[in-house]
C-alpha cells in the first residue's frame, strides 16, 4: 500500500467513525460502559502512558547534541549550552512525569523523599547520557540524527496543536458531567477555556502515546521484520493507553480516536518530510 492511499483510506476511515459517533448516544453509552476509576489497568497506563513523548524529547536532544560539530570550538560551546539545559529538564521529566499522576489526588502531595529520589535519578540519567553520547564519534550518532528530529518535531507539533485544540474545544471529560444532558459531540466547539475539566477532546495521554512510533526510526533498514513487530508493538500501546483513558473516566471513545490519528497522521508526514 502506497504512503499517500494509507493516509487516504485511514482518514476516511477516521471520517466515518466519527460521523458515526456524531449521530445519537453511542460515544456517550460506549464510553460509559466501559468506565472503572478503580482499574488498576486504567491507573498504570495512566502513569506511564506518555513515557514515549517525555523520553523521546530526551532521547532526541541527546541525539543532536551528540551529532554537533566537536572540532569547531564556538559551535561546541555553543550546542553544549542549548542541549545541556534541555538534557536536565526531560531527564527530570521522564521520572517526574509517572509520579506526579500517582500523587496527583493526594493529600500533601508528592513526599519529599519521592522527590530526593527523583533528583538522584535525575543526575544519574543526565549524567550517563552526556558520557555515552561524548564517548561516540559524532559521525555514528549523526545517523541517527534525522530520526531524533523527526522524534523531536513530532512531540512538539502533537503537543502545540493537540492543547490548541483541547482549549478551543472545551469539551467535558467524562468523569465531570453527571448525565447524558451534559454530554457534548465531538464536534461542538465550547471554548475556549483552560479548565482541565474542559480539556476532553482531543486526549493528550493518547496523542503522546502515539509518538512511540517514531522510535521505529532507529531500526536499521537491512531490518524490516524488527521494524514491522515494533510498529506493531507500539500501535499496541497506543491502543492500551487510549482504552485506559476511556476506563479511568478521563475521556470519550472520540477523544480517543481523534487523538491517535492526529499523532499517527503526523508522524507519516514528518518522516516522509525529514527522515531519509
Amino acid at each position: 500500500m502506497t504512503y499517500k492511499r494509507s493516509i487516504i483510506i485511514s482518514t476516511a476511515v477516521l471520517a466515518v467513525l466519527l460521523g458515526i459517533l456524531s449521530a445519537g448516544t453511542l460515544d456517550y453509552r460506549i464510553s460509559v460502559a466501559m468506565v472503572d476509576k478503580s482499574s488498576v489497568f486504567g491507573k498504570f497506563f495512566r502513569n506511564i502512558g506518555e513515557l514515549p513523548a517525555v523520553f523521546g524529547m530526551f532521547l532526541g536532544v541527546v541525539i543532536l547534541y551528540g551529532a554537533r560539530r566537536r572540532v569547531v570550538m564556538w559551535k561546541n560551546i555553543l550546542s553544549s549550552v542549548i542541549a545541556i539545559p534541555f538534557m536536565l529538564l526531560f531527564s527530570y521529566s521522564v521520572f517526574f512525569m509517572p509520579v506526579r499522576y500517582i500523587y496527583e489526588h493526594t493529600e500533601g502531595g508528592i513526599p519529599s523523599a519521592v522527590k530526593y529520589i527523583i533528583y538522584a535519578l535525575t543526575l544519574i540519567l543526565f549524567i550517563a547520557a552526556v558520557i555515552i553520547i561524548n564517548r561516540q564519534k559524532p559521525e555514528k550518532v549523526r545517523k541517527y540524527r534525522n530520526a531524533g528530529l523527526v522524534l523531536l518535531i513530532l512531540i512538539f507539533t502533537e503537543l502545540v496543536l493537540v492543547n490548541i485544540v483541547k482549549i478551543l474545544w472545551a469539551r467535558p471529560r467524562m468523569r465531570s458531567i453527571q448525565s447524558i444532558d451534559q454530554f457534548k459531540y465531538w464536534y461542538q466547539i465550547n471554548g475556549p477555556s483552560v479548565n482541565e475539566e474542559l480539556k476532553s477532546f482531543p486526549s493528550g495521554h493518547v496523542a503522546n502515546a502515539f509518538t512511540i512510533l517514531a522510535y521505529s526510526l532507529f531500526i536499521p533498514k537491512n531490518k524490516p521484520a524488527m521494524k514491522k513487530w515494533f510498529i506493531a508493538f507500539a500501535l499496541l500501546w497506543g491502543t492500551l493507553v487510549a482504552v485506559s483513558r476511556i476506563v479511568i473516566g478521563a475521556h470519550f471513545f472520540s477523544d480517543v480516536v481523534a487523538a491517535g490519528y492526529i499523532t499517527t497522521l503526523l508522524f507519516y508526514l514528518i518522516r516522509n518530510k525529514f527522515a531519509d
